[in-house]
């Protein structure tokens, strides 16, 4: 109506999106798509960017180390192999490696988990572990897999 003066309420909502409740059940955000919070509030995260697309995929792991020359390695398994690629950080590569472990048995359930530890021998190297376990399609899976591990700036398998 003309002349009426509205009052504006902000939506006062806690950081963080719940699924568990009902949609207006509690303080946080229901759903959320390409956001983040920034002091409690929500802030876009202006989208990403793609740096390769070479990699063999879909990607089930990644795991990114910084090598100490300003490059990235970017260790992406996938469900037959892994892969690590070297970027700067503006997203600039290189070429590819296949560091597969040999006897790898691939599997379209394959997970991988990778990590990173000092050299418990004592040669001041960082390990990669690398462990790609069936559990795509069930969480509960038992099935054993062995844990790899290598020089995480080494490229070989």
């Amino acid at each position: 109506m003309p002349g009426e003066n509205y009052k504006i309420f902000p939506l006062k909502a806690s950081p963080g999106i719940k699924k568990d409740t009902t949609d207006t059940e509690g303080t946080y955000w229901s759903d959320g798509n390409w956001v983040r919070f920034y002091r409690g509030l929500p802030r876009s995260m202006l989208g990403y960017r793609s740096l390769s697309e070479a990699y063999y995929g879909p990607s089930r792991g990644l795991f990114v180390n910084p090598d100490g020359n300003g490059y990235l390695n970017i260790f992406s398994g996938s469900s037959s192999n892994l892969i690590v690629g070297k970027f700067t950080n503006a997203g600039i590569g290189s070429s590819f490696t296949d560091v597969t472990p040999s006897g790898f048995t691939g599997s379209i359930n394959n997970v991988w988990q990778m990590d990173l530890i000092w050299d418990p021998q004592g040669s001041g190297t960082s390990m990669l572990f690398a462990h790609a376990a069936t559990n795509l399609a069930a969480i509960d899976s038992n099935v054993v897999a062995p844990v790899y591990y290598g020089n995480v700036n080494g490229t070989s398998a």
